[in-house]
């Protein structure tokens, strides 16, 4: 009875982590002007380079800001592709005649690291990006970010 409860979750979970995963790239092949008009989408990537824009940055944290954003960007798409070699290895464990759990916990295990490390980088990027910031963008950042939990 556990064997297709779990297979069952397994799939249901490859099949959001798929959509996310589509939409992240979706996401990023956007042009840049179009995400411009599009600041009203609710998403929290958005939210934040709404804010970021409102602290009007000098040209130097622009530059600054822009290299963690571009190295931040090079480590999630890293992780994004092992996350798909993994949802497809996943997949094809469900497929098989037998289920080998000692490969699941395994599969399973290495997905949660990579979320973890994608959690991990987008947080440094934003203290990096915070570090950058005079004392009054700082706290003008601060206020915006307590606005935008207050409203999630």
């Amino acid at each position: 009875m556990n064997k297709p409860i779990l297979r069952i979750i397994i799939v249901a979970f490859s099949l959001i982590a798929g959509q996310v995963f589509a939409e992240s790239q979706n996401q990023q092949q956007k042009p840049q002007d179009q995400q411009q008009t599009n600041k009203s989408c609710g998403c929290k990537e958005a939210k934040f380079k709404q804010m970021i824009n409102s602290l009007h940055l000098s040209s130097d944290q622009q530059a600054k800001i822009n290299a963690i954003k571009e190295q931040a960007k090079t480590t999630m798409q890293a992780n994004h592709q092992q996350i798909k070699a993994l949802r497809s290895q996943l997949n094809q464990l469900v497929e098989s005649d037998n289920m080998d759990e000692s490969k699941l916990d395994s599969l399973i295990n290495q997905k949660k690291e990579l979320m973890a490390s994608m959690i991990k980088t987008k947080m440094m990027a934003k203290h990096q990006m915070y570090a950058v910031l005079n004392t009054q963008q700082k706290a003008q950042f601060q206020q915006m970010m307590h606005q935008m939990q207050m409203e999630d």
